[in-house]
């Protein structure tokens, strides 16, 4: 069931794509379109904005509903994720490795020199 449900997924991402692919190349035509009268009406910055901002345009979404399923067996999805560009990750998802900051700081005592950290020591009680 399992492989039969693999397939039917991959089918229907192949469609999105295909769909994607279609939309994409209609937006591209429009825009190619609207540059030409652009410049035959002598608008040639604003023609080549509608040019930029077409290739700026980020690739369309299409999600098809899975329209199949295996009677009597059911599954949990379950969402997760893969690092496919590490550079292009978002601040907000990053996270210090404290460990090694500890380690540095321990290390190089009053010394220590990283951009946007303050390495400083702390008197604890010995009990």
């Amino acid at each position: 069931i399992r492989a039969f449900n693999d397939a039917q997924t991959l089918l229907r991402e192949e469609r999105e794509r295909q769909i994607a692919e279609a939309r994409r190349q209609a937006d591209e035509a429009r825009a190619t379109a609207e540059a030409a009268a652009l410049e035959r009406a002598g608008e040639h910055q604003l023609a080549a904005a509608v040019v930029a901002e077409q290739l700026a345009a980020p690739p369309p979404m299409v999600i098809l509903p899975n329209d199949v399923k295996a009677a009597g067996q059911t599954f949990r999805r379950r969402w997760t994720f893969e690092v496919v560009n590490e550079a292009e990750v978002p601040r907000d998802f990053l996270m210090l490795d404290t460990t090694k900051l500890q380690r540095y700081a321990v290390a190089m005592k009053d010394s220590g020199k990283v951009p946007g950290v303050r390495f400083f020591f702390v008197d604890d009680p010995i009990r």
